[in-house]
């Protein structure tokens, strides 16, 4: 059985989609992924990735660094797609794709058996060749598309136009949380919706629970991109409301120059010194739990700023608890939930209330051996109940369920 997934970005900017391939190959299916360039950083990471796998890979659309003119003529394609999608319903899917005429005419001459659509912007290209092969589709919403918007606004009608169409029509649909799942089944209580938690590999796992009472406290958080908006100044803010100046803060993600100033300016304004705060260049997706081990605390810090935001539950928590670290997160719907459903691994703040965020940073540095149990906790409850090694089970039974029919 062939199954072809296909992603408007790349490998290592979607773990997600590298740990179904995997399962999909291991369970014994012919697999290939189709994948468009989206970031510099990125490109490295992939190569790392790509030679360690066992599916077919190809990239679509050209690149900054190969097939510059057809990479040129995508933007310039895509762009007046965007322009037009703003006053008029046409071709409304090409403004979410690049590569969308490409990648249309790739995958209804790739035949498959079933196809996988990651990312709103290949879910269109997904389901055109799955009718026109008159195979099944599915589609992985991460995330709750509509809700990536503070308020109501053109890009948010074209993705509801996009999901009323074409989500009732796929085989099945996974989300990567449980109030993603709730909101999409009232929207469509017809369809099937199944949440895949982002957890990972006990192959990646790291023991390290156990917290050196001499070394700085060290809070960790990781993105594809640190910028503003994201929490990180309210954790610097709280650092330097602490008693206690024996605290580390270090950020994981792809950064520019801007935000570099900027963060280094509030550091110092929050008095912080230059050794109390790092920041590390993106890696692969496998060197982030041999640097997130060396740490203490995982930091969740989601400002919910959209019903987007606030629904999901990020790998990161799930990394976190990979490598056996005590989690500190915002109170989101979707974190706050998470955490009354596990106790004991961490603790959860208001949103913005910096003064609480400080205090549980300086409780944790006044009593170690709470910070030890947390670890410990952590590292316990990924073993045992988040791991991919369950999670993917859901996973390849929905497609053995769509073969079965």
């Amino acid at each position: 059985m062939r199954i072809v997934l296909a992603t408007t970005g790349q490998p290592s900017t979607n773990p997600r989609l590298v740990k179904e391939a995997n399962a999909l190959v291991e369970a014994g299916y012919s697999v290939k992924v189709y994948y468009s360039y989206w970031a510099d950083w990125a490109a490295d990471t992939d190569r790392q990735l790509l030679e360690t796998v066992k599916w077919e890979y190809e990239l679509i659309g050209g690149a900054p660094y190969t097939d510059q003119i057809t990479f040129i003529l995508n933007k310039i394609t895509f762009k007046f797609y965007q322009k037009i999608s703003k006053y008029f319903n046409l071709s409304l899917a090409k403004s979410r794709n690049k590569t969308f005429d490409r990648l249309v005419k790739i995958l209804k001459e790739e035949k498959a058996n079933h196809y996988i659509a990651h990312n709103l912007g290949a879910l269109v290209p997904i389901a055109l060749a799955a009718k026109h092969n008159q195979s099944s589709f599915s589609f992985d919403a991460e995330d709750f598309h509509r809700g990536q918007y503070s308020q109501t606004c053109r890009d948010q009608d074209i993705e509801i136009r996009l999901e009323n169409e074409y989500l009732p029509k796929a085989r099945f649909v996974t989300t990567a949380s449980s109030l993603i799942t709730k909101h999409y089944q009232d929207l469509y209580p017809n369809q099937k919706f199944t949440t895949i938690n982002n957890v990972f590999s006990k192959k990646e796992f790291k023991n390290t629970t156990l917290a050196n009472n001499t070394d700085p406290l060290k809070l960790f958080w990781f993105s594809q991109t640190i910028g503003t908006n994201r929490g990180i100044e309210d954790v610097i803010e709280a650092i330097g409301l602490c008693s206690s100046n024996d605290i580390k803060l270090t950020l994981l993600g792809s950064i520019s120059s801007e935000n570099f100033s900027y963060f280094r300016k509030i550091v110092k304004e929050f008095g912080l010194q230059d050794h109390q705060f790092e920041i590390i260049s993106p890696v692969s997706p496998k060197e982030i739990f041999e640097i997130a081990k060396y740490h203490d605390i995982g930091l969740a810090l989601e400002p919910a700023f959209n019903l987007n935001n606030d629904l999901a539950l990020s790998n990161k928590i799930f990394t976190y608890l990979s490598v056996g670290l005590t989690v500190i997160a915002s109170e989101t719907q979707a974190q706050r939930l998470f955490f009354e459903e596990n106790s004991d691994i961490g603790i959860t703040y208001c949103i913005g209330d910096v003064i609480s965020l400080s205090k549980i940073i300086q409780g944790f540095i006044d009593d170690k051996k709470l910070l030890k149990q947390y670890k410990r906790n952590a590292y316990t409850i990924a073993e045992t109940r988040f791991n991919w090694e369950l999670e993917c089970k859901k996973f390849i039974s929905l497609i053995n369920e769509t073969f079965s029919k």
